[in-house]
């Protein structure tokens, strides 16, 4: 008897899960972008290296603070978008939902053979 109230929930967490999945999968164009702007945080870095000839103090600090700060987000931003990029983690990539070819049967016909049995 509880059969049927299991596979109405198995229906919804798959509908749930596979709305979650879809949500969450950035676009190629989102990506790319993300890849820019860790190039532009790389440059920034750069650009501050020669901070340590002109100022010093707290100054220093905060400069010093900055271009660690910088230097971690864009190291994440560039593993993140290129690891998200080889493995299709896009719309219309090779883990976009709507593009995955599920061999299993739907649950309600599922129902309907354990009938006939």
């Amino acid at each position: 008897m509880n059969d049927g109230n299991e596979n109405r929930d198995i229906r919804e967490n798959k509908k749930g899960y596979e709305e979650k999945k879809k949500a969450y999968l950035p676009t190629k164009l989102s990506l790319m972008i993300r890849l820019f702007v860790a190039a532009y945080l790389v440059y920034i870095v750069y650009s501050l290296k020669d901070v340590t000839e002109k100022y010093a103090g707290t100054e220093l600090v905060f400069f010093i603070i900055a271009m660690i700060a910088f230097s971690i987000i864009a190291v994440f931003l560039i593993v993140h978008s290129l690891r998200a990029l080889s493995a299709g983690k896009y719309v219309g990539g090779t883990m976009d939902v709507d593009n995955l070819n599920d061999d299993v049967t739907d649950i309600d016909d599922a129902e309907d053979t354990d009938k006939l049995r």
